[in-house]
This record gives C-alpha cells, structure tokens and sequence, in this order.
C-alpha cells in the first residue's frame, strides 16, 4: 500500500516539490486568470496525486496509457488515448497507475474560480463534478482550448488575459454542461437591478480600506446580506464589472497614483496593493496598462 502522500497547499507547489527527477515539467501561469495554471509534463511513469485545493485536469496529449485510477469516486480502468482527459477533484489523494511514455498537459483551478464562473453562468452552486471524476472523458473543445491556453501563456499583453480568462471560462463551462450541472434562476428583482447605493457604498468602502486584502466573494456578499451568486450579479449590474475586476482595478489606480507621485520600491508598491512580489506586480501591471511599472514610472 502507498504511503499517504502529503497535502500541498496548490498544485503548483506539489509541482515544485514533489516530482522525481525523470519527470519533465512545465508550467505557465494564464495571462489574465485568476490563479488557474497550465502544467505540461513528460514521464513513462504515472504522476503522484495527493490532495491539492483545486480541480486538476490531466489531458493525454501524447502516447498511449494503460491505467486503474480511483479519485473517490470509483475505480476505473482502461487505455487512455490521446485527447482523453481525466478529473482529480479539490481536496481528495487519488490513486493512479499506468504504464508507458506520455505526455500530458495538467490544467489546474481553483474551486472558487470553478464557483465563479458557474455562477456568472447562472448554474447552481456545485461541490464537484461527479461522474466526471470516475471516467476518462474526451471532448474536442475541451482538447483545443487547453493547446491554445498554453501557447496564450508564453505572451504577457492584454490581448493574451482577455483570451485567457474566456478559453478558461469556457473549458470549465464545457466541463459544467458534461457534468449536468443544474441551472440556478436568478430572482426577478436581481436580474432586473443592483445593488442599493448603500450596498455599494459599503462594498467598495470595506474593498477601499484594504486593498492589499483577499476579498473573497462570500465575504464581500456577506457584507449585504445577499448570497455569493446574488451578490456577483447585482454587483455587476450596479457597478458595470464583477467584483474581482473591480478589485484589480482600484489597485491599479492606486498603483499608478504611487508610482506617479511617489518614489516607492516597486516592490513595495505592489505588497501595498495586492501582490505577493515584484514579478507577480509587474506581470499584473503589464497586462492592465500594456507597459511596465518602470515604464510608467519614466513617463512622469
């Protein structure tokens, strides 16, 4: 019996830390999105599954693979052919065994994007994608998507985020719709309208008074009083954006405003509103204004 593999706090940092030397591995993450990432690897031996916080999909892009594989679901078995895929869910250690030279490209996603873009779409909220998980799935979209998502990702412009974040939201929709995912009907009243001017208010205040904070979705609508989907839809229709964008653009005016009249690190700058380093600011920076925050700077 395999020893319990450690839970990892994403898929990238088991990426990082525990594949063996003869695997191949790359990773980029997509312009524009919100922490999903694109892995490709190459191996004749089946990569280690523990429990990572997102949605994993492993799509064979080349060679052939004999398997048994168990993701909590139920276990299944076969030849796994290119173009195939198969579903790891959020939070569970699976178990797969293969043999054979391969190479896949691994897309993973945070649940609470998962959530966000099912909700946008209308669909109830979901906690996986059940059958999905005990089964190989083929499906063309699925398979062209993920090609043109990791060659999106060597390009750091607005054009490649705005392609990113639509390819995304349409794999994961294609992914709801082969789950059978339930429709949500959105109240009259919210469809029609938004939020309450004090709603906003207090939203953009409470988002206003730290910028550098996470503000999830469910703390955000918690303020108001209304549910994550509710919220995510009101929000929209009052203030023209949905709440992540917002969010990203109040840091990047206050980004610029600080790079404007300040002499600030650039690094600083970005710890104050958001972003975990230099690099990770920059690449935000870029794709919101099409320049670097050393290049902002210049033009003064």
């Amino acid at each position: 019996m395999r020893a319990p593999l450690q839970d990892y706090e994403s898929f990238d940092a088991f990426v990082a830390r525990g594949l063996s030397p003869s695997v191949s591995a790359e990773s980029r993450a997509l312009p524009g999105s919100h922490a999903a990432r694109l892995f490709r690897f190459r191996s004749d031996a089946p990569l280690p599954d523990p429990a990572v916080p997102e949605l994993v999909l492993h799509l064979l892009t080349a060679g052939e693979v004999r398997y048994a594989a168990d993701f909590g679901f139920g276990r299944f078995e076969g030849l796994k052919s290119p173009g195939q895929f198969d579903l790891a869910p959020p939070g569970t250690q699976g178990h797969f065994e293969g043999d054979g030279p391969f190479e896949l490209l691994s897309l993973s996603v945070p649940w609470t994007e998962m959530r966000r873009i099912a909700e946008n779409a209308g669909l109830a909220p979901i906690e996986d994608l059940g059958a999905l998980h005990a089964q190989m799935t083929e499906c063309p979209s699925i398979s062209y998507l993920l090609g043109q998502l990791w060659r999106e990702g060597k390009e750091h412009d607005p054009v490649a985020a705005q392609f990113s974040d639509a390819a995304l939201s349409a794999v994961v929709l294609r992914l709801l719709r082969l789950a059978d995912a339930p429709a949500r009907t959105v109240p009259r009243a919210i469809a029609k309208g938004g939020l309450a001017p004090w709603q906003v208010q207090r939203v953009k205040e409470w988002i206003e008074a730290d910028l550098a904070g996470e503000h999830p979705v469910d703390r955000l609508a918690a303020l108001v009083s209304l549910s994550p989907f509710h919220f995510v839809r009101a929000f929209s229709a009052s203030v023209g954006k949905p709440p992540h964008a917002y969010i990203v653009e109040r840091r990047m005016i206050e980004a610029r405003r600080l790079l404007r009249e300040t002499d600030t690190d650039m690094t600083e700058i970005g710890l104050s509103v958001g972003y975990s380093g230099g690099g990770a600011f920059a690449r935000a920076f870029r794709q919101h204004t099409g320049m670097s925050p050393s290049e902002f700077r210049r033009q003064r």
